[in-house]
């Protein structure tokens, strides 16, 4: 998905570019399109996703939505010279197998992670999308300007794509009990503390009881807030450095891919801090990284437009990506810990809810960005990004919490006893004479 955001550059006729893929032109408003196409994919694609991990588990679903993202990125080029129709049908189907992701990784911190361990889990799962930022925007710099072409973009990654869900099929089961890797000793520590809900839940999800939740309203505000900021670096940082500060198509590949990489160690050590920080309660942990992840860009973002020099701007805006790096100890930590055995519907919905930035960042560059090398019109979406942050870090100190809530407690309407033991049971009364009662 985000190979479009550099290819883009590479379809475009080129002074001095060595590019021998064929040309194509997409307008401002072009792109957008293509980016709401993604969009309306992981909208549609979401909640049926879910429902699939739930009901058949995380294996044959995930294997299926990878293998729908490999084929439909291996035609793209052939898509492309369809016209943009034929490209946008493409483009809506990668957002199809786009919106998959967070409910795979709701269902494996959930299934998977100890409850000491949920914001190591939730920060390595997250990620995702710095990590493909940081390969694809370095690869595709040196296949754009390659004798093989900008084509060879996608046939690269799509091969790479199916090796790798190809690798998830034959290694992950759903259950740590069913896994060869799992020791008994690793299974005990997983399901410590764990309530008998959490492990065994069969009940019917409150849907209406979660969506009203303070708690859960906070968690998705700012999971908005913060991932339409991430997916707007993500998506237009080349275009600025390509249009705005002027910087080759090589050069734009590195820069653009260096921040991700940087932020990638900097998330996974930062759950790590989370989760073995012990003077600290899990609500001020919790407060702290979300007030590092959400003010600490809104500071920065300020900078950009505030700073004259282009390499400080340039630094600044490289910086917030190591503040993203805290969220996994933030509005995640607090979704998987609020909301137990229904973390994974939470964090799905935090799926849905980056499908919309799919069509809030956009937006907000259509909107702003008429001259992609206006660096005053730039500042105007900036300014926006910040004022937002600062609210939603607000928010979050008000309302977060550790503590499992009120629909967390299953009440079933209806028991239902499994007839093998109701004859089990009548047995023993006829055979004692005593009423031993119906067990469950």
């Amino acid at each position: 998905m985000v190979i479009f955001n550099f290819s883009v550059l590479c379809m475009a006729p080129q002074m001095g570019s060595n590019n021998t893929g064929p040309v194509h032109t997409y307008s401002p408003l072009d792109q957008t399109y293509l980016m709401y196409a993604i969009g309306f994919g992981s909208l549609l694609g979401t909640f049926p996703f879910t429902y699939s991990f739930s009901r058949f588990g995380t294996r044959y679903i995930f294997t299926a939505a990878g293998f729908l993202s490999v084929i439909s990125t291996a035609l793209i080029p052939m898509a492309s010279s369809y016209g943009l129709n034929a490209f946008l049908v493409v483009r809506f189907l990668q957002g199809v197998s786009y919106s998959a992701d967070f409910a795979a990784i709701g269902m494996l911190t959930s299934i998977w992670a100890s409850l000491k361990q949920h914001a190591l889990f939730l920060s390595l799962l997250t990620c995702y999308s710095p990590l493909s930022s940081t390969l694809t925007n370095a690869v595709s710099g040196y296949l754009c300007e390659s004798s093989l072409g900008w084509p060879s973009i996608y046939y690269f990654h799509s091969a790479v794509g199916a090796i790798l869900f190809t690798y998830w099929f034959v290694t992950y089961t759903d259950h740590p009990a069913t896994s060869n890797w799992v020791s008994p000793i690793e299974l005990e520590k997983i399901e410590r503390n764990k309530a008998k809900e959490e492990l065994e839940f069969s009940g019917n999800m409150p849907y209406w009881q979660i969506c009203k939740n303070p708690v859960v309203l906070t968690v998705w505000f700012n999971a908005f807030i913060e991932i339409s900021s991430g997916i707007f670096l993500l998506i237009y940082t080349p275009i600025y450095l390509n249009k705005v500060h002027g910087f080759g198509l090589v050069e734009t590949g590195l820069l653009s891919s260096l921040p991700p990489l940087v932020a990638i160690p900097l998330r996974i050590l930062f759950g790590v801090i989370s989760d073995k920080i012990k003077f600290w309660s899990e609500r001020t942990k919790m407060n702290v990284f979300n007030t590092f992840s959400a003010f600490g860009p809104a500071v920065f973002y300020l900078a950009v437009v505030l700073v004259r020099s282009s390499t400080a701007a340039i630094c600044m805006l490289f910086s917030i990506h190591i503040f993203y790096a805290g969220s996994g100890g933030g509005f995640y930590k607090c979704a998987t810990l609020s909301c137990r055995q229904f973390s994974p519907f939470v964090i799905a919905n935090i799926q849905f809810i980056k499908c919309l930035t799919l069509f809030f960042a956009p937006s907000l560059y259509g909107f702003f960005v008429k001259d992609e090398s206006s660096s005053e019109q730039w500042n105007h979406i900036f300014i926006t990004m910040s004022i937002t942050l600062a609210i939603a870090t607000v928010s979050f100190l008000f309302f977060s919490t550790d503590t499992p809530q009120p629909f967390t407690h299953v009440k079933k309407d209806n028991v239902d006893v499994d007839l093998s033991t109701i004859s089990e049971d009548l047995s023993l009364k006829n055979n004692n004479g005593v009423d031993v009662g119906l067990r469950h």
